[in-house]
């Protein structure tokens, strides 16, 4: 019973492989030329990516009078698109000592002059515009190679001779955004 058992088993799977064999060699290599090739579409999808990893603020330890005092923000932007810089503030003016309800500040605005009381970083155009409470477009850039972008958002304050002495700030929110 033994011997039979076993040649059954070995004359089965033999039996199984031929036929699968020769199943596959039929179906796989008969050509229906009646039936154009199928096509198939092949997507993938790579989602935008935006990272701001280093944001320096500007620190003017002393502000001259008669000039416009400039200094930098500077941001270090790394994304596979375009990019846009926009700014924005809750409180756009730099008040004194951080004091939002301060009546003595510097104003936010696009007429930078020197001797006169006012605060505006430069745009894409090279032009000071006013930080606002909306976000607005500072700078526009493209990616180039695998190294972060280190982007300087020029800063310039004009400060009147008779404004009291203390340190003027605000809180600027820098966002950076992908274009299409």
């Amino acid at each position: 019973m033994e011997k039979i058992i076993k040649k059954l088993f070995i004359s089965g799977t033999l039996l199984v492989a031929l036929a699968v064999s020769c199943t596959a060699l039929t179906s796989s290599y008969a050509a229906d030329e009646n039936k154009p090739p199928k096509d198939t579409t092949f997507e993938l999808t790579i989602p935008e990516v935006v990272t701001l990893s280093k944001v320096d603020g500007v620190n003017i330890e002393q502000a001259s009078l008669g000039t416009i005092n400039e200094d930098n923000i500077v941001a270090e932007v790394m994304t596979n698109s375009s990019y846009q810089i926009q700014l924005s503030a809750a409180t756009p003016d730099l008040k004194l000592n951080g004091d939002i309800t301060s009546s003595q500040f510097i104003p936010a605005t696009a007429n930078v002059q020197a001797g006169v009381n006012g605060w505006g970083v430069k745009n894409a155009n090279n032009i000071y515009d006013a930080v606002t409470t909306t976000p607005k477009p500072f700078y526009n850039g493209v990616m180039t190679g695998s190294t972060p972008a280190s982007v300087n958002l020029p800063v310039g304050i004009g400060v009147a001779p008779t404004l009291p002495n203390g340190t003027y700030s605000t809180v600027v929110t820098l966002t950076v955004a992908t274009q299409p």
